[in-house]
């Protein structure tokens, strides 16, 4: 690393390995071909960096990888990529476009966070997570004419419900993926309704709306609902429980083998049964529930 022989125009590899960039790097940049691996925080803070393009060896696009690359503009992203890390283009305030390949599956958390001049966003229908804050503070985000009734839509993805959205909501037909917390704390949502397109839900993506029900069209492959609480399509997973009907004690059907996380979260439930089918409870299942 200290050894500035082994840098390669200000950028240095081990084998197949991307290590980091000299903060001084400027101008456009071509990763190597054949690159695999690209370190967290690899190109964080080269402020004179204007364009990158990432080849087809790259899977991962790292935590972190260009934060803060205010003056990135032109970013091309290689058709193996399949995730993009925590916080990868956080602040890159020149970024004003950005298309994400068919490959790409998972967009992690905040990751075009404060992107302000990023206005055209391409997603791919093979999205998978989209996770919170991903293009928060970005000006799609931001330009209220993106906003359909309360609701952020990217192509078929569902990325943010407004929190004074009220009563009762149907999400578009073609919806593929809702985003992480989409709809968390729409404590006026009483009723949803989710289309036979969905094949995606984030986690938390119901999480503090009050007494919401939810409905899964009977044609969804992926899903299915009982009396307006969430379950996977075969009813082995509880995925979210509605309050809509108020009870204190609820009674899981035998069954169902895994608790997804948050799935009780927050709720007014004071008794509940768990059958011997159950194999799993995951994390923050009764936080602030009144047990």
């Amino acid at each position: 690393y200290n050894d500035d022989t082994n840098w390669d125009d200000n950028v240095l590899y081990i084998e197949n390995y991307l290590i980091s960039a000299k903060t001084d790097i400027s101008g456009e940049y071509t990763i190597k071909s054949g690159t695999s691996v690209i370190n967290d925080y690899a190109f964080s803070g080269c402020t004179s960096l204007t364009g990158v393009v990432i080849p087809d060896s790259v899977i991962n696009i790292s935590c972190n990888m260009f934060y803060k690359c205010t003056a990135l503009t032109d970013i091309e992203i290689g058709n193996s990529v399949e995730s993009i890390g925590d916080y990868a283009f956080y602040n890159c305030t020149g970024l004003t476009s950005i298309v994400i390949p068919d490959s790409l599956t998972e967009i992690g958390y905040y990751t075009f966070y404060g992107c302000s001049s990023l206005e055209n966003i391409t997603l791919s229908d093979n999205l998978i997570s989209i996770d919170e804050y991903a293009f928060y503070g970005t000006a799609y985000y931001k330009d209220e004419n993106n906003w359909e009734d309360d609701v952020l839509y990217i192509g078929n993805c569902l990325i943010k419900a407004n929190t004074s959205i009220s009563e009762e909501y149907e999400i578009k037909d073609g919806t593929i993926t809702i985003a992480c917390k989409a709809f968390g704390y729409c404590e006026s949502l009483y009723y949803i309704t989710i289309p036979d397109s969905v094949k995606n839900i984030g986690a938390e993506a119901f999480n503090g709306c009050g007494s919401l029900y939810i409905y899964v069209d009977e044609n969804n492959e992926y899903y299915s609902d009982i009396d307006g609480v969430l379950f996977n399509k075969d009813k082995t997973k509880i995925i979210s429980y509605s309050q809509y009907n108020l009870e204190e004690s609820y009674e899981i059907p035998d069954g169902v083998e895994i608790i997804e996380d948050y799935a009780f979260y927050g709720g007014g439930l004071t008794d509940i049964t768990i059958p011997d089918s159950v194999i799993r409870i995951g994390i923050c299942e009764f936080e602030y529930c009144s047990f």
